[in-house]
């Protein structure tokens, strides 16, 4: 009887235990914290309430911790006492099959089970109750204003939705098991590992796979809860096509329109003939090919240097890219088109002439401002004569209305500036900006468009070009006017100046009638004397002297990065000190107070703490020392310094920074892994892919079930045709010929793949090698993953669907 006591005491301990295991498992992945645990770490939360600025980051960080070890250990007992008991209860139920009658031990083990499965369901409901509760309670509200969003459409978008893309393209979620590029984390590190001196490499090899490993292991059991409204958002964009996620122009505003009206609004743009022309061919190459032509012929005359001309040639150059940004702080809603031209088959031209002329610019002439700081400088406590008042001029458009006989009368007239900082003639500089105003060609939905008037968009030349003529344009102007302007000040298209009260029209009759293209608008003073200029309005006060306050756009959404989002503290916290700086230097010393307050109430909304807000704007250097000068770090000129980018997680950057600081040339970076711009829409049309170039590509051979995989630099249309020509003129260069070549088999090249695209050579070789490991089916041969370390082998085998889900079992 004793025996048979001690198995039903134990089926009922295993069904509690099985339980409490499983509900601490599911608490671990969906990220809730028992409430036991919480209430045991009470004492070190308390601290929070002294604690301020970096010391509240630290003691909040230990007790996040805290509280996680605690629970790792309590599964790890749990899961220890299951065995422990299972074992017992395998020994008591043998005793007891040797003892009794087979009839008699059947029917009690029957209704045993039968116990045990209404005990451990009973458990079990009690417990995902509570577990629905705690994560409940536990669901950290993220508040969000509405003017951070707009909605440009008749589609109802749900509250929950429009709430979480409100919080903007910068605002990230921890990221998971799911959301880590094991491969891509490996060839970030190795890169780093790489700079190190050849004896350290294998020790610091063997530390950052140990931590990695552990972290891999630790994140596979997490789950975050937080990023379910991540998924619920893209299940509901993935419903809905037509709709289109888009960052606003200036206002900081996530907006959602229609694609169709997207597409209206953009062909509405470029269908105008005067600017633009459709071409029936993409033609990048001829561009690209006149643009090394250019280049070459530099060199052979001497101007540039073997290198230089190496630096300024492009290879696998792809068409430019048309996107726009809606203007929703406009009454009419239009969008403002942008040309990304990062691999622009004229950039080499572009940047040798950018080059020249910027080293050859003026900063110090009496229209340039390089900031807002300087001008505030300048303009505070500014006296201007009696009658006179502020007015602000703006150009429409004008990158696209500067044409090229503008442009060449500035280069004539700033020759001799120019000259001595160049080897190019007068006549060679003005055909190489020629070349580039009539090779400015781009891509929007499938078609090529050229653009016929205006500089080049997209290109890096045009803003110094446009530095130079409306500093000609300024100076013409202002010889013109029959009055007396005190002082005038130029940021690129924006100028601010101050003119009599009765010289609105002449000063508008003279900038208009300089070039029939170039148009100004005007803005005056208001009611209370003052006008916008950049981030600042000038005051005009009661004795005419102007003074300066800190200032935003009336439609603006004031949104910084979220207190919530998964950032390093240090960022968020340098975040409100640039602000405070900037809200004191572009505030007159009067009007920096209420500024700052101002500052605090949107951080406020930000969801940024109060006591850290009070600690960092309102705390000393007095706001009236607006000038604080720091004592510049000493450098040592011999030691080159070296930068890398890390994906950021809390945990491991840590131990990252810990093991690469003791080298003094490493300087590591952090990047967020997933946040809310992934969920955007892209814009910009697709490259084909044939035409990509940096890429790890996959052919699968037609004729078994093998693949072959390589990386390249070139555009993988050649790579390809080298894999033709080397079969064809019999060439075993590499494994794919020699596989084609012994078996008279076919590669399947119009269907390649491409694996990863990665610009860093290293990274890229690194990408490759750990495709080839992987991949049981490749013809590639063993020397092709020479260069990766057996260290690696583990984690790129690692599978991070093996993970334990953490769901309730019932295993008897």
């Amino acid at each position: 009887m004793k025996q048979l006591k001690n198995v039903t005491t134990s089926n009922y301990k295993l069904a509690k235990l099985r339980n409490r295991r499983n509900f601490l498992i599911l608490c671990r992945k969906q990220d809730v914290m028992p409430s036991h645990i919480t209430n045991g770490s009470r004492n070190v939360e308390n601290l929070t309430t002294t604690a301020i600025g970096h010391t509240l980051h630290q003691v909040t960080t230990f007790n996040k911790r805290l509280r996680k070890q605690i629970l790792n250990l309590e599964i790890k007992v749990t899961h220890d006492s299951i065995k422990k008991l299972e074992k017992q209860l395998k020994f008591t139920k043998n005793l007891i099959v040797n003892t009794l009658p087979y009839n008699i031990i059947t029917d009690f083990f029957r209704k045993q089970s039968i116990n045990y499965n209404k005990t451990f369901y009973k458990i079990q409901n009690n417990n995902k109750r509570k577990f629905t509760n705690l994560r409940h309670s536990q669901k950290v509200e993220i508040t969000t204003q509405d003017n951070w969003i707009k909605n440009l459409t008749d589609i109802e978008i749900p509250r929950d939705i429009s709430n979480f893309l409100a919080l903007g393209p910068k605002f990230s979620l921890e990221p998971n098991i799911n959301n880590i590029n094991i491969p891509k984390l490996l060839s970030d590190v190795d890169q780093v590992i790489n700079h190190i001196p050849n004896e350290l490499k294998n020790i610091t090899l063997n530390i950052t796979t140990n931590v990695i490993t552990n972290f891999v292991h630790n994140l596979q059991h997490n789950s975050k809860h937080n990023d379910s409204q991540y998924n619920k958002c893209k299940l509901f964009l993935k419903n809905h096509p037509e709709l289109l996620v888009i960052q606003s122009d200036k206002m900081n505003v996530t907006t959602i329109m229609k694609k169709q009206q997207y597409e209206d609004l953009s062909l509405e743009i470029l269908q105008d003939s005067d600017y633009y022309t459709v071409l029936p061919r993409d033609p990048s190459s001829t561009i690209q090919n006149k643009s090394n032509s250019l280049i070459s012929s530099l060199e052979k005359n001497n101007i540039l240097t073997k290198d230089e001309s190496k630096s300024y040639r492009q290879y696998n150059s792809t068409v430019n890219k048309f996107y726009g940004l809606p203007k929703v702080h406009k009454p009419t809603l239009t969008l403002r088109p942008i040309i990304s031209g990062v691999s622009s088959p004229n950039r080499g031209v572009a940047q040798l002439v950018t080059n020249i002329l910027t080293v050859s610019y003026n900063q110090d002439n009496n229209f340039f401002i390089k900031d807002s700081f300087q001008f505030c400088d300048f303009i505070n406590e500014f006296q201007l004569p009696v009658n006179y008042v502020l007015v602000s001029l703006d150009v429409k458009a004008l990158f696209n209305n500067i044409s090229i006989n503008l442009v060449s009368k500035s280069i004539e007239k700033h020759w001799p500036d120019i000259q001595s900082h160049c080897k190019l003639t007068k006549n060679k500089l003005i055909q190489l900006i020629e070349f580039l105003f009539d090779s400015t060609v781009f891509s929007f939905s499938d078609n090529i468009y050229k653009q016929i008037l205006g500089m080049p968009m997209g290109s890096p030349v045009s803003p110094i070009l446009a530095q130079y003529v409306m500093d000609d344009l300024i100076e013409d102007c202002l010889n013109k006017l029959n009055f007396h302007v005190p002082f005038l000040k130029k940021y690129v298209d924006d100028l601010i100046l101050s003119i009599p009260q009765n010289g609105k029209d002449q000063l508008m009759l003279v900038f208009n009638n300089y070039d029939p293209t170039l148009q100004f608008t005007i803005e005056e003073e208001d009611c209370n004397n003052s006008v916008p200029f950049l981030d600042t309005r000038l005051i005009r006060r009661n004795d005419n002297t102007i003074i300066t306050t800190w200032y935003t756009k009336p439609g603006a959404s004031n949104r910084f990065i979220h207190y919530k989002s998964y950032h390093q503290q240090k960022q968020k916290i340098n975040l409100v000190t640039a602000m405070k700086n900037r809200v004191i230097r572009t505030s007159h010393t009067s009007l920096a107070s209420q500024n700052l307050r101002l500052l605090h109430q949107r951080f406020i909304n930000c969801g940024y703490p109060t006591r850290l807000l009070n600690k960092l704007i309102f705390s000393r250097p007095n706001i009236n020392n607006v000038h604080t000068v720091q004592t510049p770090t000493p450098v040592n000129e011999n030691i080159r310094t070296f930068y890398f980018s890390l994906p950021y997680n809390e945990q491991l950057s840590i131990k990252f920074q810990k093991i690469f600081s003791k080298f003094r040339d490493i300087k590591l970076a952090f990047r967020n892994v997933l946040n809310i711009r992934s969920l955007f829409s892209k814009l910009k049309d697709k490259d084909d892919k044939l035409h990509s170039s940096n890429v790890i590509y996959s052919i699968n051979c037609k004729d078994c079930n093998k693949n072959y995989i390589g990386q390249t630099s070139r555009c993988l249309k050649d790579r390809i045709t080298s894999h033709k020509s080397d079969i064809r003129c019999n060439k075993q260069t590499c494994t794919l010929a020699k596989h084609v070549l012994d078996t008279n088999h076919i590669m399947d090249y119009d269907n390649v793949q491409i694996l990863e695209k990665e610009n860093n050579l290293h990274k890229r070789l690194f990408l490759e090698m750990s495709h080839i490991f992987k991949d049981a089916n490749t013809i590639n041969s063993r020397k092709d993953i020479e260069g990766l370390s057996i260290m690696y082998t583990y984690l790129l085998q690692f599978d991070p669907k093996t993970s334990t889900d953490g769901s309730f079992d019932n295993t008897l």
